[in-house]
C-alpha cells in the first residue's frame, strides 16, 4: 500500500502528467503498444481488473491500484507505485473490431520526477518537467506484465499493423480529455 502523501497526491500527478509534457524527453519514460485480444472490449476491462487485483498478490516490485474505470468507454487507468514511491500510470482502452476480439491501446508512462511521496511533488513535477528521466525500461515491462497475468490470448501489434487497425482518435486521446473536448465543444456552441 502506497503511504499517505503519495495516496493524496497521485490523482493529482495522474491528471498533470509533467512527465510527458516535453515531446522527445517522454521517449525515455514511457511507453505504448497496440494489442489484438480474443473477447469483447467489455469482457476485456473485467478480467483486466481482476488480473490487476491479483498482480499485488504475486511477488514483483511494484504495486498495482485500480484507479478509475470507463465502462461505456471501455478504459481503465491503474495506478503503479515503484518501491522508490514513483508513480507510473497505465492506461488501457478496448474498441471492438471482429466479431469476439477487441484492439487495445495500452500506454504506461511516469508522471514525472519526484516520487508521489514528495510534499507537493506535483508541483515540482511542473517546474522540473524538462529534466529528462529514465525508466529504465520499466514501463516496457509493466505493460508485459499485466499482458501475462491477463487469462486470454492476446497479439501485439507491430506499429505499423497498430497504426493501420487503431482509428486515430483512439489513439490520440484518452477518454477523459475527449469527454472535457466534446463538453467545451458544446459551451462553443
Amino acid at each position: 500500500m502506497p503511504c499517505f502523501p503519495a495516496s493524496l497526491q497521485a490523482p493529482a500527478k495522474s491528471f498533470l502528467r509533467p512527465g510527458v509534457w516535453m515531446p522527445g524527453l517522454r521517449n525515455n519514460h514511457s511507453h505504448t503498444e497496440s494489442w489484438k485480444v480474443n473477447g469483447d472490449p467489455s469482457h476485456c476491462i473485467e478480467e483486466t481488473l481482476i488480473a490487476v487485483e491479483h498482480l499485488n498478490e504475486v511477488e514483483h516490485p511494484s504495486e498495482y491500484y485500480v484507479n478509475r474505470v470507463l465502462h461505456e468507454e471501455n478504459w481503465v487507468q491503474i495506478f503503479c507505485y515503484t518501491p522508490a514511491g514513483w508513480l507510473d500510470v497505465m492506461e488501457l482502452t478496448f474498441v471492438s473490431c471482429e466479431e469476439n476480439s477487441s484492439l487495445a491501446k495500452v500506454s504506461s508512462f511516469s508522471t514525472g520526477a519526484l516520487p508521489a511521496w514528495f510534499p507537493l511533488g506535483f508541483i515540482c513535477d511542473m517546474a522540473l518537467c524538462w529534466c529528462p528521466i529514465v525508466d529504465s525500461g520499466s514501463n516496457i515491462e509493466r505493460c508485459q506484465i499485466v499482458r501475462e497475468a491477463l487469462p486470454f490470448t492476446i497479439d501485439v501489434l507491430d506499429r505499423s499493423e497498430g497504426d493501420r487497425l487503431v482509428p486515430r482518435s483512439f489513439k490520440d486521446r484518452s477518454p477523459m480529455f475527449s469527454r472535457m473536448e466534446d463538453r467545451d465543444n458544446k459551451k462553443v456552441s
